[in-house]
């Protein structure tokens, strides 16, 4: 994926998920031609509990984003 595009998808979900604004994707090809970014972080919660994030991205291979999928 182009940088142009790796830079639109990760404004989006930047503005979505704020807490990774510091975290660059990783990426892997879906068998079916798509791309996976995957977004990985800790936040700590209220009570001072560390709690792993993943936020997983599927796009087109022309950058549009098809799904985004959070794991707590």
């Amino acid at each position: 994926m182009d940088c142009d595009k790796l830079n639109e998808i990760n404004e989006t979900i930047f503005t979505k998920f704020p807490y990774l604004s510091a975290v660059q994707p990783t990426q892997k090809t879906l068998p079916d031609g798509n791309i996976q970014l995957i977004y990985s972080t800790t936040v700590e919660t209220e009570s001072k509990f560390s709690m792993p994030m993943i936020v997983k991205v599927k796009t087109s291979p022309t950058g549009k984003i098809l799904a985004i999928k959070t794991s707590k």
